[in-house]
């Protein structure tokens, strides 16, 4: 529980996708602003989680890996190329805020 909260701590987000303040700052020390505009990660309840136990709030999504419910969801080339940069950019900022 405590790893998924930090890593949406870490983003700036959120119960519901709420931009919060992010604890995470550059290799300069500058703040990182929310990315709450194109990140979403389900909001952990560490008073109801445990060691054993994550209680998160349930977001509705499709697989990226399901081609034929994206298609007819309505989602296009472009909306897969976003998808796909902000992706790099969560690895990104993963790997270079922490």
């Amino acid at each position: 529980a405590e790893n998924a909260a930090r890593f949406a701590e870490d983003f700036g987000l959120g119960k519901g996708g709420e931009a919060i303040q992010s604890t995470a700052v550059s290799v300069d020390g500058v703040p990182l602003p929310s990315a709450s505009s194109w990140l979403r990660t389900p909001y952990t309840y560490r008073h109801l989680s445990s060691e054993k136990i994550l209680v998160m709030e349930f977001v509705p999504s499709i697989k990226i890996s399901d081609a034929a419910t994206l298609a007819a969801s309505g989602i296009t080339a472009e909306d897969k190329e976003d998808l796909a940069e902000s992706l790099a950019r969560s690895y990104l900022r993963q790997f270079c805020a922490n």
